[in-house]
């Protein structure tokens, strides 16, 4: 199996997530984009999510658990240039956990 994810315009919508994901795969031709915002919908206690810099093994600046079912939890960037990529091994994400991107494009 793999990610499922949908774009629609600025919008990326992650979920059935068992992968990495990196920019790179929905915005080839990019070399970095403009984040307005992420928010990760965890489904389960103790989901977690780690969105890294450039690479799984460049720096984090995203790391959230759930305390409680289906917590939601937004970062905005407000059009920080990154290269942002969901670092599926570090993380925990139970069935209909879902990663939600919002680019400046």
């Amino acid at each position: 199996m793999a990610n499922t994810i949908v774009r629609t315009g600025p919008v990326v919508h992650i979920s059935a997530i068992d992968s990495d994901w990196l920019w790179s795969d929905t915005f080839a031709s990019m070399n970095a984009i403009p984040v307005h915002s992420i928010q990760f919908n965890g489904a389960a206690q103790a989901d977690r999510c780690i969105i890294k810099e450039g690479s799984a093994a460049g720096a984090a600046f995203f790391d959230f658990t759930v305390d409680n079912v289906y917590d939601q939890h937004p970062l905005y960037l407000n059009g920080l240039k990154l290269r942002p990529v969901l670092d599926f091994s570090a993380g925990v994400f139970t069935e209909n956990s879902t990663v939600i991107f919002i680019f400046k494009i």
